[in-house]
């Protein structure tokens, strides 16, 4: 926090002194954009549950999960998982394959996170004087000049640790499901493919609500830099996410997020208004969405019966779920 308090006052005084230029606008486009942007991983948090049996809705998924976010701001990070699993009780779901599946959903979750931020990267460094110092040097020239190349590296990358990553999920599954669960808890390359890419689309929204908070403190961000504040946003958030000891990824996110965004012309130091803007964003949705979501109480449909009490083992997966087999 001393460090990124340090570079934000040194980049503040650098820039040119004018009256800091708010557009109250933006926000209510921000908190929307972040909050959709969760709406992916809130479908494979879903699946991940649906595969080892549980009887869970969209609704309650979407409740257990946004609640679970302000777990996240308690250092350690482990009472987002347990809030999730704890909302699932009553709900369809047990408690412990709910702790294992919202733990197994946040690695993929960050790890298409920080994909996305290094594929992305390029775009960043674009147009920057950071990018122009680096591109004497050729196999970094070169993916500043291609940047696409950068993205097809990454893609072909993950694809091919897909099958290396399915078998040591379904280790770790195996090892910290319940005993109810060992059973069907099973990962195909195909289905983390899935959860790869669906995350990957709630990064987008992830970085257009940090594009709005750009522009909601004057920042001059266009179109064309709507990819850089993607790979940004999902590289500060993977990298805040790792470091346990700050709660809520505090310091971490905010000095990438600087470091990244205030080389790029017309965002300048603004950078640093934009970051700290972001963090209150993204904290007041949580907030908001936490408390609207944990009030509301869904009627079942007519007919349906009770989801199982908390430690029964579960019953038979839906007609719609993923067939759990291996290899499928």
């Amino acid at each position: 926090m001393a460090f990124v308090c340090w570079r934000a006052v040194g980049l503040w005084e650098d820039a040119a002194r004018r009256p800091f230029d708010l557009r109250p606008s933006w926000l209510a486009p921000a908190a929307l954009a972040y909050l959709v942007g969760w709406l992916p991983s809130v479908w494979v948090f879903r699946l991940l549950m649906q595969r080892a049996g549980q009887r869970i809705g969209f609704f309650d998924a979407a409740r257990a999960y946004y609640c679970g976010h302000l777990g996240k701001y308690v250092p350690g990070k482990a009472l987002a998982l347990v809030i999730r699993g704890r909302l699932l009780v009553g709900r369809g779901g047990t408690f412990g394959v709910g702790v294992l599946a919202a733990g197994l959903e946040t690695l993929i979750s960050m790890g298409a996170g920080a994909a996305v931020g290094v594929a992305l990267l390029p775009w960043a460094l674009a147009g920057t004087d950071v990018g122009e110092k680096l591109d004497r040097f050729p196999a970094v020239g070169f993916l500043l000049n291609r940047p696409l190349a950068a993205v097809a590296i990454v893609a072909v990358g993950t694809a091919l640790a897909l099958p290396v990553l399915a078998a040591l999920f379904t280790r770790l599954a195996v090892k910290l499901a319940p005993p109810e669960a060992r059973g069907v808890v099973r990962f195909s390359p195909g289905v983390l493919a899935v959860g790869l890419a669906a995350c990957v689309v709630g990064w987008i929204g992830h970085g257009v609500s940090l594009w709005c908070c750009v522009r909601a403190v004057g920042g001059a961000a266009g179109v064309a830099d709507l990819p850089a504040c993607v790979g940004a946003a999902g590289l500060a958030t993977a990298a805040g996410f790792a470091a346990v000891f700050a709660p809520g990824g505090v310091g971490v996110r905010e000095a990438i997020l600087i470091e990244t965004l205030s080389p790029r012309p017309g965002v300048g130091a603004t950078a640093v208004a934009a970051a700290v803007l972001l963090r209150l964003v993204w904290l007041a949705s949580e907030l908001c969405a936490a408390a609207l979501l944990y009030y509301v109480r869904r009627v079942p449909p007519a007919g349906s019966p009770p989801g199982p009490p908390a430690g029964s083992p579960p019953g038979p997966p839906p007609a719609d779920a993923v067939d759990p087999r291996p290899g499928l």
